[in-house]
């Protein structure tokens, strides 16, 4: 086979890998998730670096050859991994300062959800009666949750429609993903 078309072959291989994981095909059809996907796609990005050649001379076969068992063997080791505790982190909606009707506010909140919702994650922000106003409110806030047992790593977003406050609970630094 020329090299040519060698080449060729190897830059469809990887545009149909780019196109099958930029348009979600495998995550909407079979429900795989992102990280599932691209390591069903490996197989596409091999085969193009074996038909690659640069100048008439190939990518070592051995590296190839390391770069699929050490992509094997981290697939495996992450397969099993999940981010079981998403539900912990919780994002709390102050009410704006100076909103009273809290048109705006409602505004945010479901522009913030439909950001979750985007890049899937499975975090409702919960909107707060009263309004946040300054950092020890928020800092009192977090100290009333700890206090009744909420030990969830947490975000307060508070503000006016000008300018935003993002207090992170310490409890935040403690929280960790996956088993």
């Amino acid at each position: 086979m020329s090299t040519r078309i060698r080449n060729i072959t190897a830059i469809v291989l990887l545009l149909i890998a780019a196109l099958l994981y930029r348009l979600a095909i495998l995550e909407v059809y079979f429900g795989w998730s992102s990280s599932t996907a691209q390591f069903a796609l490996l197989p596409f990005v091999f085969a193009a670096l074996v038909l690659f050649s640069f100048w008439k001379e190939i990518i070592p076969r051995y590296a190839i050859v390391l770069g699929v068992l050490a992509s094997a063997c981290l697939g495996i080791a992450s397969f099993g991994l999940r981010t079981e505790q998403r539900d912990v982190i919780r994002v709390y909606i102050s009410p704006f300062a100076s909103d009273t009707s809290e048109a705006q506010t409602i505004k945010f909140s479901d522009l913030i959800e439909k950001s979750l919702d985007e890049i899937d994650l499975s975090i409702t922000p919960e909107r707060l009666s009263n309004p946040l106003t300054s950092l020890k409110r928020a800092q009192d806030f977090f100290r009333k949750k700890y206090n009744e047992g909420d030990l969830s790593a947490s975000l307060v977003i508070a503000g006016s429609p000008r300018w935003l406050t993002l207090a992170v609970s310490p409890n935040l630094g403690r929280f960790k993903f996956g088993n």
